[in-house]
């Protein structure tokens, strides 16, 4: 194994083809068979406990990970001016480029070819976390 997947070119260079994951059809047919994950639209809004869904049903959640899925859309990040023309994240190895404290994982190309797969997530999630303790520590000592 060479490595090549999981070099992190993506801090270096923004890598835009057109597929974030290399399926031959076997991942993709798994998800329309079995219809599995399960998916919902995005919830309409934040409670004190947790989640209101468009149908007005509340839910309580102590914690939120925005799993983007097959192909992710960020358009509910539009109103931030923190993603680009063709919606994606403006970022750099999943550090928000323009917006203090926000991070991201499981991007395609986040650093390498594999980010977003579960090869790569695994390195670019510790390299967030190191960034991201960093952060809360600069913004405890305020």
């Amino acid at each position: 194994m060479i490595g090549y997947d999981t070099f992190p070119i993506g801090l270096w260079r923004n890598v835009n083809d057109k597929e974030p994951v290399i399926d031959l059809g076997g991942f993709k047919k798994a998800i329309e068979e079995n219809h599995n994950p399960d998916q919902r639209n995005m919830f309409t809004r934040f409670t004190k406990d947790g989640v209101v869904w468009s149908d007005g049903l509340k839910e309580y959640v102590d914690t939120v990970i925005f799993a983007t899925g097959y192909k992710p859309r960020f358009d509910y990040l539009e109103s931030l001016k923190t993603v680009n023309k063709k919606g994606s994240p403006l970022q750099k190895g999943g550090i928000s480029s323009n917006i203090d404290g926000l991070y991201f994982v499981g991007l395609h190309w986040q650093r390498s070819h594999a980010s977003a797969t579960l090869r790569g997530v695994g390195p670019d999630a510790k390299f967030v976390i190191k960034h991201l303790k960093k952060f809360l520590n600069s913004v405890k000592n305020e």
